[in-house]
């Protein structure tokens, strides 16, 4: 059974499995969702016209730490940045040393990505 991360219950839970299904739906049957201590790619695939099936892989890692020393996040943040992840597939954040970053993930090639942004795009 899929557990809902971070103790979220309600209408958290509702965004969740809609976050989920819109992964699906633009990442061509891919999906990410992320927690304290692991990873889970998901792929969706259709091996007969009555069936469905879902895959799940899943890594031992927390997705934000990995980047937490060399990009300066602080440790406070990891649970926004995680929610952002699940919810938007991207999660924007000042780090220790003031500059802006943007944490994006792309289910469809089980990657994460980290980049700066300028300070003309960075969202209000």
């Amino acid at each position: 059974m899929l557990g809902v991360p971070w103790g979220c219950a309600g209408t958290a839970e509702a965004d969740l499995v809609t976050s989920l299904v819109r992964q699906f739906r633009t990442y061509e049957g891919h999906a990410a969702l992320f927690t304290d201590d692991v990873r889970s790619w998901f792929s969706l695939s259709f091996p007969s016209k009555d069936g469905v099936q879902l895959d799940c892989s899943d890594t031992p890692e927390n997705a934000v730490r990995a980047f937490a020393e060399d990009w300066q996040i602080d440790p406070d943040q990891f649970t926004e940045i995680i929610t952002d992840l699940n919810l938007k597939q991207s999660a924007e954040f000042v780090n220790r040393s003031g500059r802006r970053l943007r944490l994006w993930v792309d289910p469809k090639e089980r990657r994460l990505s980290i980049d700066q942004i300028a300070a003309e795009t960075a969202a209000p």
